[in-house]
């Protein structure tokens, strides 16, 4: 075991807390719009508030007795508006298709009526919806009769098989689940043979005390998951709570907040799609009151809050994914450059934290050498480097130094930057090619690392480094400094000895 493996755990420990990522971001948390069912004559309205929460993702509902119904081009121009609204916003849609051919039917339809809506919707509105979801909670008998998976399972599969038609890049999901019921989620696994990209689900806890219901059902899915599809994406279609019977603004609040934390714990939870962006008329207290807006679309206490949310690592829209892990690989490098290969002290729980800072913080690789050094002081996970330099926490380790015999790199001192390293040794390259006959110095392709070594580490002059090769590096140590070096004999025998100037 080598010696510094207790050092790197040390480090990772003490990290951990202080630069702990943003547990989500509205690329994780997405809103139950209704724009196209429920928006109208305020329109203007809906536009104004999801652009100015900057919104990224929505659930929007594609009703088969809408799409298919005698009204079918009246809806259909509705919804083509709605679509090109949320394009022009840069909004995403998951787009939840359900239910049979008349209002209030929620029995299946036959096959051919399922398929032809399901193909008419995903072709019309392929370019706008890149996620479906097959029916809405399908394990309640609210909404499916009856409400068993022997019902449920075939409509999944012909959703998708004819959506993969339509559109092989789209993202299926299934129907999203009442609550997170372990059973239906076990069936789904063992009855429709794979055909779905993610399991959709719905939270509805807040009348439960001290979350201990929310965490229980996500522990029993969770084992599920594990047993049958450990990388499996699960998306929460809806989750909120009713500002009614007791529930003031401010507890409903605090529950979603609360709500989010936990479950984004679990690594399987991709989006949560809060329910709902405003308060509703036609229901009853309970269903009229989940909203974050009021039924006129004014703010409640959670709308201001989801708006701060922030849109993506220090608030920056993401790069996309080849891009983020080409500067991963870019700071591995050069981090490695200061600790060695394999040798960066910081855990892969961690390691995220680090890219979104050296992507999107505008850290430079100091800040996160030093981060991993001293406990993550030099970095903070949502402030970027421009306002976190001038804290006294940044000032009092950015420039700290790291020695004590511990990640020593050359001559008793820790590896410099890459780029300063590389600096260094141009600097060297050019002051021997423009004094020297360099060709004549006995300098090689094994003995130059050494060389740079000695003059960025060592201290050693120039006129030492070009009588290394010729004097069988008598005026170069590769462990000691050249100022306790130039004082032995061997450098004293060697230094004052004729070396190969550059010819005029």
């Amino acid at each position: 075991m080598r010696k510094y493996f207790f050092l790197f755990l040390s480090l990772v420990f003490i990290f951990a807390p202080t630069t702990q990522a943003l547990a989500y971001s509205k690329e994780q948390v997405g809103l139950n719009a209704h724009w196209a069912l429920g928006g109208f004559g305020k329109d203007s309205k809906y536009e104004k508030r999801l652009d100015e929460s900057r919104t990224k993702w929505v659930r929007e509902h594609f009703y088969h007795e809408v799409l298919m119904g005698p009204d079918r081009g009246a809806w259909l121009s509705r919804y083509d508006q709605t679509m090109n609204n949320y394009r022009d916003l840069g909004i995403s849609v998951v787009g939840m298709l359900a239910y049979g051919t008349e209002h209030g039917d929620f029995s299946p339809p036959t096959q051919q009526e399922w398929e032809n809506y399901v193909r008419s919707t995903v072709k019309r509105y392929t370019s706008s919806v890149r996620v479906w979801e097959i029916w809405n909670e399908p394990d309640s008998p609210d909404f499916l009769e009856p409400n068993n998976p022997e019902h449920y399972v075939p409509l999944l599969k012909s959703a998708y098989e004819v959506i993969k038609e339509v559109d092989p890049t789209a993202t299926v999901l299934t129907g999203g689940l009442s609550q997170l019921n372990r059973s239906w989620v076990e069936r789904l696994y063992t009855d429709a043979d794979g055909s779905f990209d993610g399991i959709a689900m719905h939270i509805y806890t807040c009348r439960e005390p001290n979350h201990d219901l929310l965490r229980r059902q996500l522990s029993e899915v969770d084992a599920v998951i594990q047993a049958h599809n450990p990388g499996e994406q699960v998306w929460i279609t809806e989750a909120g709570c009713s500002a009614s019977g007791g529930i003031s603004q401010a507890a409903a609040l605090q529950y979603n907040k609360d709500m989010l934390d936990i479950v984004f714990t679990y690594p399987w939870v991709k989006k949560v799609f809060l329910y709902n962006i405003r308060n509703r008329e036609e229901v009853n207290e309970y269903e009229n009151n989940f909203g974050l807006l009021t039924v006129d679309m004014k703010p409640l206490p959670a709308w201001d809050w989801y708006s701060l949310i922030l849109i993506g690592p220090y608030d920056k829209e993401r790069t996309g994914l080849g891009k983020e892990e080409e500067r991963a690989a870019d700071l591995r490098r050069r981090m490695e450059h200061s600790f060695g290969a394999g040798l960066i002290p910081v855990s892969a729980e961690n390691w995220p934290q680090f890219v979104s800072a050296y992507v999107y913080g505008g850290y430079p690789v100091q800040a996160l050498v030093q981060a991993a050094r001293f406990g993550g002081k030099t970095v903070h996970p949502s402030i970027g480097w421009d306002s976190w330099k001038n804290t006294d926490e940044y000032k009092g380790f950015i420039g700290k130094n790291w020695n004590e015999g511990r990640l020593v790199y050359a001559y008793g001192q820790p590896r410099q930057l890459f780029d300063t390293e590389v600096a260094k040794s141009r600097e060297l390259q050019q002051a021997i090619y423009s004094q020297y006959d360099s060709p004549r110095l006995g300098i090689s392709f094994d003995n130059w690392p050494k060389l740079v070594k000695a003059y960025v580490y060592g201290g050693y002059p120039v006129e030492a480094i070009v009588r290394a090769g010729l004097y069988d590096f008598a005026t170069v140590s590769e462990t000691v400094k050249w100022s306790e070096w130039r004082g032995s004999a061997e450098y004293q025998a060697a230094i004052g000895k004729s070396v190969p100037l550059k010819a005029e």
